[in-house]
């Protein structure tokens, strides 16, 4: 007799709307983003090897920099580690 009684409360379950509560409420939400800049290069920059120089060597290379936006930035190389190293 235990078995129809079982029966009889799941098919009365199953046949039971499902009552929902949804609750809203409203919070503050605040996020500060820092002005940064990250720079990436997904090459070297490769000039060869030479000898005495007599004319400029070019090489080229890509370099990404990415910023938040609206933070100014500059891009400058400096004679980098090389000994008598100069820019121009």
């Amino acid at each position: 007799e235990i078995f129809p009684t079982i029966l009889a409360v799941i098919a009365l379950s199953a046949t039971a709307p499902l009552a929902q509560t949804v609750t809203t409420d409203s919070f503050d939400v605040r996020i500060t983003i820092v002005a940064e800049c990250e720079i990436t290069s997904t090459e070297t920059l490769d000039f060869g090897t030479q000898g005495v120089l007599g004319t400029d060597i070019d090489a080229t290379a890509t370099m990404e920099v990415t910023c938040t936006d609206t933070t100014p930035y500059d891009i400058g190389l400096n004679e980098g580690l090389g000994a008598g190293a100069t820019t121009s």
